[in-house]
């Protein structure tokens, strides 16, 4: 098994995709940010969740808006 870095991810460039699953705050349903995703070379996407992440649900992903401020849930 080769290793091979297939990713268009380069040290400094932005995430395309960021990656948000559902969250239930008391009353209040929220999509919390869980990790981010670059495109690949070859096709795909190459996803890396924050921590150690337990998903019981969906994950969404949505295109990395460099206009939207980094801190939006």
């Amino acid at each position: 098994m080769t290793q091979t870095n297939q990713t268009t991810r380069e040290p400094g460039k932005r995430p395309d995709w960021i990656a948000k699953a559902p969250r239930t705050i008391g009353r209040t349903n929220r999509l919390e940010r869980i990790g981010v995703a670059w495109n690949r070379d070859g096709g795909g996407l190459c996803l890396r969740f924050y921590g150690t992440q337990v998903i019981g649900e969906d994950v969404y992903l949505f295109p990395n808006d460099p206009l939207e401020s980094d801190m939006a849930p």
